[in-house]
Formats: C-alpha cells, structure tokens, sequence
C-alpha cells in the first residue's frame, strides 16, 4: 500500500509540473514573452492553456510589459483569499531550481560553493546564504524555502534536490526552523512569496518580479538584486495611489526591522 501510495504521488506532481510546464509569468511581466509572439497571440495561448492564472489575469488587463502596480493589485487580491501566508516574522527564501541546475555540468556541492555562472546568477552559493544570515534579525520565527524542480526541466532532479538540501541543512545549522515548500503551483508560490515580510531573492526573473511586489509593500529586501536587469524598474504613475490604499499594506511592513 504505501508503494502504491508514493507511486500515485510521483504520478500526481508529474501530472502537476507538465500541466505548468511553459508558464513563465516573469517573462509574460517583462514582456519577454509578447517580443516573441506578440501581445495578442500571447494572451489567447495563456487563455487557453492557464486561464485562472495570475499570468492570464495580468494579460488581459495590459498590453504593457512591467507595469507592476497591475501584478502588485493582483497579487494583493488574491492573497486577501489566501489561507496560508508567511507571518510577520517570518524570512522567505526563493530558490531558482530545475532547469540551470539539472542541466549544469556542476554538481551539487559546486553550485553551492560557488554558484552558478550563468547570466542572472540563478543558483546562489554558499557566500551569498553566509551574507544573509549574518544581517537576518534574532526574532526569526521560520525560514521558509521555496522552489519548484519542474521549472523547465522534467526528470531527473538529483542536481535540483542536492542543491536545496544544502541550503536548507545551511540554515539549520544557524539554528532556524526551516519549513520546505518544494511542489506547489508558480502562481501559489508567487502569491505566498510577495506577503514575505523578509524576502531573499533567488536567481531569475520569477524572482525579481516577486522582489518588485514585496518593495512596493514596503517589506525588506536584506539583500540588493543581484543578476540581469539591476536597474529599478519604474512605477507606473498609478502605482503609489493603488497601493497606499492597500487594506493589506499595514500587515506586510516587515516585523524584522
């Protein structure tokens, strides 16, 4: 029975990574993803395949790459809704997992001591993590750690695991609870990501959109961006207006400063 059980399981995430396999919501935000295929084609493609999505949500409000005061409200809604959110002295830790680890020639334990070289610095090593927990205030109550393996690889995900067991054995060892989120959907984890209180970026645009949210609601960011695309994206003149009127602002000042 439990060979059955975690055969079901296995069967259920592939289900789950394939059915999201091509969503790329940092890509449709920064308008990546309308260069190739134009504005209109891209919203019907994302209609037709993730029509609930926040991505869809987002195309069919806009025809204009980065226009965060549009994702920020989505988000903002949608977490009004959500049952599960990081509390106020909580750290969120984003890990870019999949497809650059899984297809590197690194191992494991190199990523993690040196990182990744590949543009965007998607895989942060060990210096980056020993930075952040030197600046992390002691009223930390959990460290939670958040990737999805699927993100454009599919099968083996022995680099992707190796890697996250390090970052979480790393923050153990600084004597924090850590609390694994490892096979949720991009949307849920975009929507648990941008109410952190603390937000640590990982690597990849996903990643910076999610740091755009979380600055716009005045939480803290304890470590600068670091990858492509450093320079600040603008606000949209709406932008301060929409969110200062957030019922959600109050709550998400970061409880660690």
């Amino acid at each position: 029975m439990k060979k059955l059980l975690m055969t079901l399981s296995g069967l259920f995430l592939t289900a789950k990574a394939h059915s999201w396999g091509g969503y790329q919501l940092g890509d449709v935000v920064k308008g990546i993803s309308a260069s190739h295929l134009g504005w209109y084609r891209l919203r019907k493609r994302y209609e037709r395949m993730w029509p609930e999505s926040i991505a869809t949500e987002y195309l069919k409000r806009t025809t204009d790459s980065k226009r965060f005061d549009i994702l920020c409200s989505i988000a903002r809604s949608r977490g009004r809704k959500a049952k599960d959110l990081p509390g106020p002295h909580d750290v969120v830790v984003h890990l870019r997992l999949g497809d650059v680890a899984d297809r590197s020639r690194q191992t494991a334990a190199s990523l993690w001591q040196r990182g990744s070289g590949s543009p965007g610095y998607y895989i942060k090593g060990a210096a980056y993590y020993d930075k952040i927990a030197m600046d992390l205030h002691k009223n930390v109550s959990k460290v939670f750690l958040v990737g999805w393996n699927h993100h454009g690889s599919y099968g083996n995900h022995e680099t992707s695991n190796r890697y996250r067991d390090y970052v979480l054995n790393f923050f153990e060892s600084k004597g924090y609870k850590v609390v694994s989120r490892w096979e949720n959907s991009p949307d849920d984890d975009f929507i648990f990501m941008v109410h952190a209180a603390t937000f640590v970026y990982g690597g990849g645009g996903f990643s910076r959109i999610i740091g755009e949210c979380v600055r716009r609601f005045n939480a803290t960011l304890p470590v600068p961006w670091q990858g492509q695309w450093k320079k600040a994206f603008s606000c949209h003149k709406n932008c301060d207006e929409d969110l200062e009127s957030a019922p959600a602002r109050s709550q998400l000042v970061s409880g660690m400063v």
